[in-house]
């Protein structure tokens, strides 16, 4: 079926296994099926709307709405909605259903939701499950880390993205298992090893690209089970820590082997595309996964279509940046959410509906914003099981009738602007361009003077 996007007016196609996958994935509740319609808008604006609600890289002083202290917070001081500091966030005393109210039919779900976020205090900035790691967002179970953005159960890792299970790592991005490395992209299981792609099991290597199994490499390419190789080269152990030493030390020596190199990698055959211990899979660097179709740096995963950065997930379809979450449509920084559709920024909860900054055990919500802990609720009120299955039904079929259901929160719902966010980075506009497809532009500048936390 070849469908028009409603966004860029580009024709894409929605194969039938794409409609299998949908109607898979569409929630249960009551002993009815909520159907999931076809996907209004094509991949790349698909994707550009979730990232919209994204700031990976934009840290701001502001003040907690709650008890009056400066914190750190990926929401700058000009946003006009309370945030609350984590340590405020997490006590039992804040309980975001006393914002909760009634569902009104004669407004617009997105005009209800907007309303809900506006007047709840949200979580300054995103680091769960973490100890000494403040200046970390969308990242959980990390110790001692410093400017990471999705890492998870990492210790003594700085200024990194996309880090999982990593110890004593700087500047790393999309890797797994890596210990005592520094400048690495793409590689897993490595061990004091710097300026690495898309490597694994390499130990004591300096400037390789798509190496395996091997120990003192210095800038090779494609090599399985060696050691002590030079420019693909067998040389000796203590030749090849003296060209290390050199080449830490000696700049112009540096550039003079990184042109060596860079030939090496020019003639050097690359396949078609990157998938590592793979079966039945499409789309560029994917690793140890199966029955996934245009996915890209995806780790460990199966039975996915249209997924983006994401690692332990499965079943998802149309999803970023998960971590271990399964049975997903439509969903965007995830981790540990399982049954949900719709949802943003939503940690360690299941069964979730257009939510947003919910996490820590919430179940079966609808509309709901910076719940913990919450079961049964629709825009943060609280209902019984019976009440709440009938009045999703209700929400639904007047979400169907205004063609809001089924599509992804409203870009108007976003809280930064778009140069804010990762939109900027994947799809760059300058402001007017921004301003004249509907995106807000942000004018905020940091008070330099203020002090730093």
């Amino acid at each position: 079926m070849i469908q028009e996007c409603l966004q860029c007016q580009s024709a894409f196609e929605i194969l039938p296994k794409d409609q299998e996958f949908i109607e898979r994935l569409a929630p249960d509740l009551s002993g009815k099926r909520l159907k999931l319609p076809n996907p209004k808008k094509c991949p790349d604006c698909r994707k550009q709307q979730k990232v919209l609600f994204r700031n990976d890289q934009h840290y701001y002083r502001n003040m907690c709405s709650l008890c009056g202290k400066d914190t750190i917070s990926i929401y700058s001081a000009d946003k006009k909605f309370p945030i609350a500091c984590p340590d405020c966030y997490w006590r039992d005393t804040f309980d975001a259903t006393t914002s909760g109210r009634d569902y009104d039919f004669s407004k617009s779900f997105t005009q209800q939701f907007a309303e809900l976020k506006r007047s709840t205090p949200r979580i300054s900035i995103f680091n769960t499950k973490s100890e000494n790691s403040k200046y970390t967002v969308h990242s959980s179970a990390n110790k001692d880390c410093y400017i990471c953005s999705s890492t998870i159960n990492c210790e003594k890792v700085q200024y990194s993205d996309f880090a999982h299970d990593s110890r004593n790592c700087q500047d790393i991005l999309f890797c797994l298992n890596m210990e005592n490395c520094y400048e690495a992209i793409s590689s897993d299981h490595c061990y004091s090893s710097d300026y690495i792609e898309m490597c694994q099991n390499l130990s004591d290597s300096f400037l390789c690209f798509d190496c395996r199994s091997g120990d003192y490499l210095i800038g090779c390419v494609g090599l399985r089970r060696k050691n002590s190789h030079i420019l693909n080269k067998a040389a000796t152990k203590s030749e090849c820590r003296e060209l290390i030493v050199k080449l830490n030390s000696d700049p112009a020596y540096l550039a003079e082997f990184k042109r060596k190199f860079e030939y090496l990698l020019s003639v050097h055959p690359r396949p078609a595309f990157w998938s590592i211990n793979c079966e039945n899979v499409s789309g560029d660097y994917i690793k140890n996964s199966k029955n996934s179709h245009n996915c890209f740096i995806v780790n460990n995963g199966e039975d996915l279509d249209y997924l983006y950065e994401s690692s332990g997930s499965s079943v998802a379809f149309d999803a970023i940046r998960c971590a271990k979450s399964e049975m997903l449509y439509c969903c965007a920084a995830t981790i540990e959410l399982s049954n949900s559709a719709f949802c943003n920024l939503c940690y360690q909860s299941d069964h979730l509906l257009y939510c947003d900054n919910c996490q820590s055990g919430c179940s079966n919500c609808f509309g709901c914003f910076a719940l913990k802990r919450a079961k049964y609720c629709i825009l943060n009120k609280q209902y019984s099981k019976d009440e709440y299955e009938k009045l999703v039904l209700k929400i639904v079929d007047a979400m169907q009738k205004n063609s809001e259901w089924g599509e992804y929160f409203d870009p108007v719902l976003s809280p930064f602007g778009y140069n804010e966010t990762k939109a900027m980075e994947w799809f760059p506009l300058d402001r007017g361009e921004a301003v004249k497809s509907g995106f807000y532009w942000s004018e905020y500048e940091f008070d330099s003077t203020a002090g730093q936390l």
